[in-house]
């Protein structure tokens, strides 16, 4: 099924990649810049908002999704996920992000277990495009979920598919 999964992904991300416009001249940007976005990824905790601040080449981003509604609906335990980014280019045009992700989502009561905590850690490459100040950006990544109880952890692999629209201030 992860195979389906990815594969097809990949065929998408290529897909949408061929189709992305050249850069265009490039404006005078800030120093650092604050964004918001909307999409899917473990730096947007697994589907939700992020929020990141970019300067040149290097970014920062955290995000709040389905873990942390999961959350507020059902008491199971804080969620969170975070992001350290790399981008190819500097200001805004198109340009590729190379992210390293993490995410822990703390489920108090699951599966009869008081204290199971999933840790999510992924490495993901998307490309960016901007128009004006809007962005979109798509790519893969992969990584592991560690499961993890009071006497023991299991470790799985998984895919992180990078989907998102935003807009950075």
């Amino acid at each position: 099924m992860y195979r389906c999964l990815l594969r097809s992904s990949l065929l998408v991300c290529i897909a949408l990649l061929t189709l992305t416009a050249p850069a265009r001249a490039e404006e005078s940007v800030p120093l650092l810049r604050p964004g918001l976005s909307l999409g899917l990824g473990a730096s947007q905790d697994a589907f939700g908002l992020g929020l990141e601040v970019r300067s040149d080449h290097f970014g920062a981003a955290a995000g709040l999704g389905i873990g942390f509604v999961g959350f507020l609906a059902a008491g199971l335990g804080p969620s969170w996920a975070g992001s350290l980014r790399y981008f190819s280019e500097p200001g805004r045009g198109t340009t590729w992000m190379f992210a390293v992700n993490g995410g822990l989502w703390a489920q108090g009561r699951i599966f009869d277990s008081p204290n199971e905590h999933f840790w999510v850690v992924t490495v993901s490459a998307a490309r960016r495009q901007y128009v004006d100040r809007w962005f979109w950006q798509i790519g893969l990544g992969a990584g592991v979920v560690i499961d993890r109880l009071p006497h023991s952890t299991s470790v799985y692999p998984i895919p992180d598919l990078v989907l998102a629209g935003g807009y950075e201030f």
